[in-house]
């Protein structure tokens, strides 16, 4: 009877996902279920104190909010790669029902803004299924992914799969792997960027890799940001010259894309320093590096390839003596 009710019209069935979602939402608020305390494993917001505890009812607002517009996601793109059929809301009252079993998932948290990005990943799976060029499909359902886990921490256990998902589609090519791997490390190397200006990296390495998987608390004092920028642009090096020995787009995906979406981003990073006293040289230093390797894309419309390649050649010099300078 349910089943009917949700595959009479749109307007009906939407009508009947609402209602039954609010009563999901009451009767999570009559068992206090979204007043309790939970623990936070996310490495972004650990330090953030969460609405469940100081404003429960917008919690659980935008919580309600969240959960539809993922669910009427996942309606849409079971709809639009007709695996199901010609429905209308029925796959959207399945995610309600399964996702709200879960708690967590009945307020603002973590999980809940994570499984955007989830969505989004499942999203690029299946056009990885279905995709001729898969370079660019791969890249950004990495990132989506990566995005996923970096809000909240448990997603990385989805990793082994998501690569061996590439290794089922891709026909086992290095290549593509590669590309999914630098996609997944793109969030993680420029939120330590941009992590950076609050805090030291030495506090950086145990909030992100040490506290989320609770392994034995000790700080390290080293330069971990600038090795990071270097195996990046040593890895951009390297993937200039696999573009010359094959007629492929790899250096082009790999190189402007990816910087192209996140300099915009480091842009305002490196104009926001300025305002900043107690910032050294060398961290407004560290952040234009990537700026210089995203404006070196630029070159790329002219095919002079050679040029960006010696700009990230004086980068990495330059990397190595920063690591023996003193601001």
């Amino acid at each position: 009877m349910i089943i009917r009710l949700f595959k009479t019209n749109q307007v009906t069935g939407l009508v009947f996902l609402l209602i039954f979602q609010v009563l999901i939402y009451l009767n999570a608020f009559l068992h206090r279920l979204i007043l309790i305390d939970r623990p936070i494993h996310s490495a972004l917001f650990e330090q953030i104190p969460w609405l469940p505890i100081t404003y429960p009812w917008l919690s659980a607002l935008i919580s309600f909010i969240f959960v539809l517009l993922q669910a009427l996601w996942f309606n849409y793109f079971i709809y639009s790669v007709n695996i199901l059929g010609r429905l209308t809301y029925l796959p959207a009252f399945f995610y309600i029902l399964i996702a709200t079993v879960f708690p967590e998932n009945l307020y603002l948290s973590p999980g809940l803004l994570a499984n955007f990005f989830l969505l989004a990943g499942m999203m690029g799976l299946w056009q990885i299924a279905h995709a001729k060029q898969l370079p660019r499909p791969v890249f950004f359902t990495a990132i989506a992914f990566s995005l996923a886990s970096l809000i909240y921490s448990p997603v990385l256990i989805l990793l082994p799969w998501f690569f061996l998902a590439l290794f089922t589609f891709a026909r086992s090519q290095f290549r593509i792997v590669l590309v999914g791997l630098i996609g997944w490390f793109l969030p993680y190397f420029y939120t330590s960027i941009a992590y950076l200006f609050f805090t030291d990296i030495s506090v950086f390495f145990h909030d992100f890799f040490i506290a989320p998987f609770g392994l034995p608390d000790y700080r390290l004092n080293l330069g971990i940001i600038e090795y990071m920028i270097c195996v990046w642009l040593f890895g951009l090096f390297i993937a200039s010259f696999y573009h010359y020995l094959h007629t492929t787009h790899f250096y082009k995906v790999v190189q402007k894309r990816s910087l192209r979406i996140w300099g915009m981003m480091l842009l305002l990073l490196v104009i926001s320093a300025a305002f900043y006293n107690y910032l050294q040289l060398s961290h407004i230093l560290l952040l234009s590096f990537p700026l210089a390797t995203f404006f070196s894309t630029y070159f790329l419309h002219i095919k002079k390839y050679w040029v960006a390649d010696l700009l990230t050649i004086f980068i990495i010099s330059c990397l190595f003596v920063l690591q023996f300078s003193y601001f």
